[in-house]
């Protein structure tokens, strides 16, 4: 009797522990939601996009520090894709952008386009665990963007490789309204919808580089929808 009272005990502390690793799995679910539903393989919404604050790159070339800002940012074609992972396609265009370093360049044109991109909502690792990201890679080849620099002998072209990770603000809710803000300050790691870990970031000249900012993201029409 003694021996069967153990054993049961012993299932159900079996039972509680592989509950609380499903639940430690992940803790999120790695879909759209839109008006309360998850948006399913095969259905697409408009995404429109605009900058909420300046969009900074900082990197190091060739020993040189280089720093671009720029004020505007533009997502023509973007939609979100359901499914699991729920994804999202879009070429960034940025606009007035300006070089603080290195001194005496400028951004030809003053625009800086992306190569067409696909997203992922992935789940944030390490400080970001449990947060929704989206993680912004190039569709082909590890080319992100390669903003032409030019008005000297230190201005050269600037070829941007990786990807990118961003906050979904809020978090886990249906909003008319979105932000992504680039990069989480929490770090580069993030793991997919398949527990497979992944150390994410970009760079310049085989140096670590960062992209910062803030932008506000709606569909089109103008719908509730949210990163779960």
């Amino acid at each position: 009797m003694k021996r069967m009272k153990i054993l049961g005990l012993c299932l159900v502390a079996t039972f509680a522990l592989s509950g609380l690793a499903v639940a430690q799995a992940s803790a999120i679910e790695f879909v759209w939601k839109v008006n309360g539903k998850k948006l399913e393989t095969g259905q697409e919404k408009t995404l429109t996009s605009k900058a909420k604050t300046n969009q900074v790159l900082k990197a190091t070339l060739a020993g040189v520090p280089v720093e671009i800002t720029c004020t505007t940012v533009s997502t023509a074609g973007a939609k979100i894709i359901g499914g699991t992972p729920g994804t999202s396609t879009e070429t960034v265009e940025y606009k007035g952008c300006t070089v603080q370093k290195p001194a005496g360049c400028k951004v030809k044109g003053e625009a800086i386009t992306t190569n067409p991109l696909k997203d992922e909502i992935v789940e944030g690792l390490g400080a970001s665990a449990g947060k929704a990201l989206l993680l912004f890679a190039p569709v082909t080849g590890t080319t992100f963007a390669e903003p032409k620099l030019e008005g000297g002998l230190l201005c050269l072209s600037v070829a941007v490789k990786g990807s990118v990770l961003a906050e979904a603000v809020p978090q886990k809710e249906e909003v008319e309204t979105g932000i992504l803000k680039f990069e989480p300050a929490n770090g580069k790691a993030s793991k997919g919808s398949k527990g497979e870990a992944r150390k994410d970031g970009l760079t310049v000249g085989g140096n670590a580089a960062t992209v910062t900012g803030e932008v506000e993201t709606k569909l089109s029409p103008v719908e509730k929808f949210g990163v779960f």
